[in-house]
Formats: structure tokens, sequence, C-alpha cells
């Protein structure tokens, strides 16, 4: 357990950095996403959630591990097991980002530790961030990254093998994933990752069954789908939780319904339980 004590001794390592909510990456993020309608302009509001295209994690060739994420990003630091997923995310919204405002994010390691998984070691990290504008805090943030150990087994399904109940949707989108948009996704975020636009890599080295969906294009898209069927109301919340891979090979459902305090939503496969699910608060 010293890589363990090693790691927690890190926790409280916080991070300050500073951006500006530049209107390009928001109306390539529009496009990407084949919004309907005119982007925001300057002085507008950016869609709840769409920060994520804001600071850029900049490291050189060296600062990256062998599959392209960074070896440390500054707050988390160097964990030795080889393989970093994406295991789910929480906001909060206080007010709105305006295209072109300055913002400055607060970065904090809330927690990691080393636990003993069904398939070997896992580390789970916690990061939380505040991101603010010249007005205030506008959104809290709190990212949960998981890294696992080397697989040496099959590739992993697309899903849990059992299904877990789930509410009757009363909205359902389709999306077919293709290298195109996880390619540009990986561009506006920045994001070299090879799981998500190297298939040989993906395949041969991690076991996946695919080039493997972003888990926080996929948080984008389901913010997205919330806002659709709830026009007019802004979100306080949104916790998403990530179950399993979705893959490029084939099309993926989000589905979701109103709650008492806002809505449930999901991403499903054809064959299997839930691999994404939030819930909002209005």
């Amino acid at each position: 357990m010293e890589e363990e004590a090693a790691l927690r001794a890190s926790i409280g390592q916080s991070l300050r950095s500073q951006d500006d909510a530049a209107e390009s990456a928001i109306k390539a993020l529009w496009a990407t996403l084949d919004r309907k309608g005119k982007p925001p302009s300057k002085g507008e509001p950016i869609p709840q959630g769409w920060h994520s295209v804001f600071f850029w994690p900049n490291f050189r060739p060296q600062e990256l591990r062998p599959d392209g994420s960074p070896i440390s990003t500054g707050v988390l630091p160097k964990v030795s097991l080889p393989r970093r997923v994406f295991g789910g995310v929480t906001l909060r919204f206080h007010q709105p980002i305006l295209i072109g405002e300055h913002l400055t994010r607060e970065t904090l390691l809330k927690d990691i530790q080393m636990k003993e998984g069904k398939a070997g070691a896992i580390c789970i990290a916690t990061l939380q961030s505040k991101i603010s504008t010249d007005a205030g805090l506008a959104v809290e943030e709190f990212w949960t990254t998981v890294f696992r150990d080397e697989d040496k087994g099959q590739s992993r399904p697309a899903a849990p093998l059992e299904k877990s109940p789930q509410p009757d949707a009363a909205w359902s989108r389709q999306v077919t994933p293709d290298p195109v948009l996880l390619m540009r996704y990986s561009a506006l975020t920045f994001n070299s990752h090879r799981i998500h636009f190297d298939r040989e890599y993906a395949i041969q080295h991690e076991k996946y069954a695919g080039l493997v969906v972003h888990g926080p294009l996929m948080s984008n898209l389901m913010l997205d789908f919330a806002a659709d069927n709830n026009p007019g109301r802004l979100f306080s919340s949104y916790s998403m939780r990530a179950q399993a891979p979705v893959y490029d090979t084939g099309p993926f459902r989000i589905e979701g319904c109103p709650t008492k305090d806002g809505c449930s939503i999901w991403i499903s496969t054809d064959n299997a339980s839930p691999a994404m699910t939030a819930e909002v608060t209005f």
C-alpha cells in the first residue's frame, strides 16, 4: 500500500488556471453536435455544460502516458495503473457563463484511493473544480476518474450482462456515433486519449470492441437532450454515472422522463442495461 499512501498524500493539491469563453469554440461544438438554429454569440449564455471546451490540457508529448492521457495533471498525481476511464461527473450550476467572459478555474484533488475490483486493482480519483467569471461562481464540478490494471482477458462487453430496471421513457433520441464525431470532440477538448481515435490501440491493447465514445461527449448530449425536452428551464444540478463503455460500432439511444424535481436521463444500446445514467434538477 505504499503507492496508495503516496497518492493520498496528494489530496488537497490545487491548481488555478484561466481561460476565456471563446465564441469560436462554442460555434465549433454547435456544429459538431449538429445543433439546430443559431449558436449563441458574444454576450449570450453558453448551453449548460458546454464549458467542457474551455481550459485545454496543454501537455507536451513527454508528459503523456502511452495511452495519450497525461501522466500527471498538476493536481492528479502519477498513477501506476495503465488504463484510465471516465467514471462520472456532478455539476452544480450557479449562474450562466456568457461568451466572451474571462474564466478562472480552481481545481482540487478531493479524494484518491486504491481498491480491489472484480478485474484487479483500481484507483478512484475525485477532482473538484470551481469555475468563476468576474460576476462570481458559475459552475462547480466533481469528476470521477478510474484507473485500472491491464486486462488480459476477452474484449469488454458494451454494458452489464444483467438488465437493471429503468422507468418508461417519455422521450427518446437515437445517436449514431462515428470516428469523425469522436475526432472532432477530441480536438475541441484537446483530448489525446487514444481509445477515442486510435482503433487498433483501443481494440488490441485495451480490449475494447471499437472506439470508445467520450464520457464528457455523452454528458454533453444528455444535458442537451434534457434541455430540448424541457424548453426554457435552467438546471441547478446534474449528476451522471458511467456504468459501461459505449462504442462507435452502432447507434445508442438517449432516453428520459420527468421526475418530481427535474428529469432522469439514460443512455442504452440494443443489448444492454443503461451504460450511462443521470439525474437533472431544475
